[in-house]
């Protein structure tokens, strides 16, 4: 997604994502609504998300979350 610095909303749900790279969103800066519901993710990583300041709506809902380390979300101001 490194080119795609307007995007504003992703959709991401229903793909069967077993992780994130924390690389995926770091240049989406005017990213508000992120969708990654409905995959088989099991860990959030420290700086999953990096850069996106004006994140708004984060959606993870049906997924296998058990990780969640402590600095996932240090950069989103807006959530």
């Amino acid at each position: 997604f490194i080119d795609l610095k307007n995007l504003e909303a992703l959709f991401l749900n229903n793909n069967s994502l077993s992780e994130m790279n924390t690389k995926w969103f770091e240049s989406l800066e005017n990213l508000n609504t992120l969708i990654l519901s409905n995959n088989f993710l099991n860990k959030i990583l420290n700086q999953s998300f990096l850069n996106i300041h004006s994140l708004k709506s984060l959606v993870f809902n049906d997924n296998r979350i058990k990780i969640i380390e402590p600095l996932s979300f240090k950069s989103t101001f807006s959530l």
